[in-house]
């Protein structure tokens, strides 16, 4: 099993119950868990500290395409804190209200991903992902996958 560390030194496992935190939500401070208690799968793109125009673009990316392809199982959120809301358009914005979200999941020096599934655990995290790779990701855990050519039979 994979086991990894915030920047506080909590383990993270995979399974474990998402870190929980303040978030703020469409002008709302609210608990991440709650936010999360969905019954979807939930994807976390966290911004690191100072995302330049490069990190901001990559994470709109994903965000769109998972918003695009799956967006019947997946909600995708880009968890940001020291950005305008300028940058991400109309995206699915959640602010790490005290920065601790960020430290909790170790996620400060680059832009990383969670998957949290529906009950709540963690699925899946990465700090170096493309979205090929991530859908990839997808097929091996939830059989789909975007980019996978699909052959269709019609019967006459």
């Amino acid at each position: 099993m994979q086991n990894y560390f915030s920047a506080i030194g909590e383990r993270i496992t995979l399974g474990m119950p998402a870190p929980d935190g303040y978030i703020e939500h469409n002008d709302k401070v609210v608990n991440l868990r709650g936010y999360l208690n969905t019954g979807k799968i939930h994807f976390l793109l966290f911004s690191g500290d100072i995302p330049n125009r490069e990190t901001v673009d990559f994470l709109n990316d994903v965000h769109d395409f998972i918003g695009h392809c799956h967006n019947e199982v997946i909600t995708p959120s880009i968890i940001t804190k020291n950005t305008t809301g300028d940058v991400w358009g109309k995206r699915n914005l959640l602010w790490d209200c005290n920065s601790l979200l960020h430290l909790k999941y170790n996620t400060e020096d680059a832009p990383s991903l969670y998957s949290i599934r529906p009950d709540g655990n963690i699925d899946f995290f990465s700090k170096a992902f493309t979205i090929a790779e991530m859908d990839r990701y997808l097929e091996m855990l939830y059989q789909f996958n975007y980019y996978q050519p699909r052959s269709v039979q019609i019967n006459l």
